[in-house]
């Protein structure tokens, strides 16, 4: 079962009206816009110790926006109906989405970790998006299930730039695979029906800006499948040359 948390008896205030403080942008909101959430006005302000007017720090708060509505609240934040189950997580290990079957053992687990650069940018090389079919408890949950309803409907595989990859009109332009109705594959760069090399089955310690060739690579005995730069002459755990 998913983690649930004991619930305190919560007060629900609505903050008098103020200011307009919305500020937030088409993209994201600045930490100074974040500083001003707390006083848009028609706020739903819940705090299990003091009331809104007396602290900025509020337990969870859901707060209307001019491009939609805000929901804060730091851990996990849950939807639960007789038939599903929405659970909304924010940890060390990236930001995690679940929705739960009407039993409310899992389902759909959506996580994105985010990997940065000495210069602020996302490292690729590290950063991943991951879409799983799995219980709360980390099992299997079982198949995945990808359906269209038309013979004429194909999954496809895009890659282009923003906006045009998956803008209606112009998206299969940008097609690098495709399976049909009938389950046959196109494959714009062929099919590969071996194993990869065991090298791509491994990461490496830290940035991948950090590396450069002739890197002695020793096996990282604090992780599993990754490598390190050696720190030590003679080392007996050398896996190879970066």
């Amino acid at each position: 079962m998913f983690p649930h948390f004991p619930r305190p008896v919560l007060k629900c205030i609505f903050d008098s009206p103020g200011p307009n403080c919305d500020k937030t942008s088409a993209s994201q909101q600045s930490p100074s816009d974040q500083a001003n959430y707390f006083c848009v006005p028609d706020a739903v302000t819940i705090d299990d110790t003091h009331p809104a007017s007396s602290t900025p720090n509020k337990d969870f708060i859901i707060a209307p926006y001019r491009f939609g509505m805000s929901v804060s609240y730091p851990g996990v934040v849950e939807f639960v109906s007789p038939a599903f189950s929405l659970h909304a997580q924010d940890n060390s290990s990236g930001a995690h989405l679940w929705i739960g079957d009407e039993h409310d053992l899992g389902g759909i687990f959506a996580t994105a970790h985010d990997s940065m650069n000495s210069d602020n940018t996302i490292d690729r090389s590290q950063s991943f998006v991951s879409f799983t079919s799995e219980t709360f408890t980390g099992s299997s949950h079982g198949d995945m299930l990808f359906a269209v309803r038309d013979s004429q409907d194909n999954f496809r595989f895009q890659f282009g730039p923003l906006n045009s990859a998956e803008a209606p009109g112009v998206y299969q332009q940008f097609t690098k695979a495709r399976i049909d109705s009938s389950g046959k594959g196109f494959f714009d760069g062929g099919t590969q029906t071996g194993g990869a090399d065991f090298a791509e089955s491994v990461s490496i310690t830290g940035r991948k800006n950090n590396y450069e060739p002739g890197d002695v690579l020793v096996i990282d005995t604090n992780s599993d499948r990754q490598f390190t730069v050696t720190q030590t002459p003679y080392s007996t755990l050398v896996a190879g040359i970066y």
